[in-house]
């Protein structure tokens, strides 16, 4: 079975201030939920947290970490 097209696709670069958890509108309008896939670049050092998607819809998704962050949240979201 061949893989989905995929029609759309955005990313995000989300400013992060000693956050537990993080909520990211998509900017493009997706017709079924996307694939998301998230990347920690910290403000200083070494990403000290685990992530960890706890919710999705076709308009946001919920990201959630072991410990608080400081950065950037990159997002990459896909569908068909």
């Amino acid at each position: 079975m061949p893989a989905p097209a995929i029609t759309v696709s955005e990313g995000q670069r989300v400013s992060a201030t000693d956050v537990l958890e993080a909520t990211i509108t998509f900017n493009k309008s997706h017709v079924s939920t996307p694939f998301v896939t998230i990347m920690l670049e910290p403000s200083t050092g070494v990403a000290e947290a685990n992530t960890y998607i706890s919710s999705i819809s076709s308009t946001s998704v919920t990201v959630k970490l072991s410990s608080q962050f400081s950065g950037y949240i990159h997002m990459q979201a896909m569908s068909g």
